[in-house]
């Protein structure tokens, strides 16, 4: 079996992308597939009708046992409150596999959202909440964003003026041993001035970081 080897240059290696096959094994396997789409149509059909039954069925034992741990649950209730929270690709409660064991918890659960979808005013508190909440939405993320970066910029220049303190204590310290070793080599102030300027070119320091210390 032949594959197809592509070199990926975000992982610098090779991958396999793809086999070779021959024309005529492609031709043979799109008609063979022609062949039995009407058998697999009717397939899913009769497959799609079957997970219909089920749902339905699944729907009806979840309503009787909303009624068996709420006996006093208001007639036929209980299948409303069933349709909605099995209510499929809709990702409610109903629809996890806890549920699907009739487990207690989630038929609470199941109740507590239909009362408080239909017996109180919870959807229209909802909506205007939100309505009010996107305009400031923007400011609010604005504002956290300005307080991170000052933040970090503080931050920052601590960690900057702590390393031009230091290298400014080293600078002090070599012109001590200077003085003792050579001190021919601190006969004028310009020379004083180019080793400073070497140190700080060798961290990489800006020479005006250092004029307020």
């Amino acid at each position: 079996m032949d594959f197809l080897l592509v070199w990926s240059k975000s992982r610098k290696r090779f991958e396999r992308n793809g086999i070779y096959v021959e024309a005529s094994a492609i031709e043979t396997a799109r008609i063979e597939c022609e062949q039995d789409k009407e058998k697999r149509e009717q397939k899913n059909q009769k497959a799609a009708v079957v997970a219909e039954i089920k749902d339905k069925e699944y729907i009806h034992n979840f309503g009787l046992a909303i009624r068996a741990y709420f006996p006093r649950c208001p007639q036929n209730r209980e299948f409303a409150i069933a349709a909605h929270a099995c209510e499929k690709h809709s990702g409610r409660v109903g629809r996890t596999a806890y549920a699907k064991q009739f487990d207690p918890e989630m038929i609470e659960r199941a109740v507590e959202a239909h009362i408080r979808h239909t017996e109180t005013n919870y959807d229209s508190q909802f909506g205007k909440a939100r309505q009010k909440g996107n305009p400031c939405r923007p400011e609010l993320y604005n504002k956290k964003y300005n307080e991170k970066l000052e933040i970090g910029r503080r931050r920052i220049g601590e960690k900057i003026q702590f390393l031009i303190q230091s290298f400014y204590v080293v600078f002090k310290k070599l012109i001590k041993i200077l003085k003792k070793k050579a001190p021919f080599l601190l006969y004028s102030n310009q020379y004083k001035d180019e080793l400073f300027n070497k140190i700080l070119h060798i961290t990489y320091l800006p020479i005006n970081h250092v004029q307020s210390i």
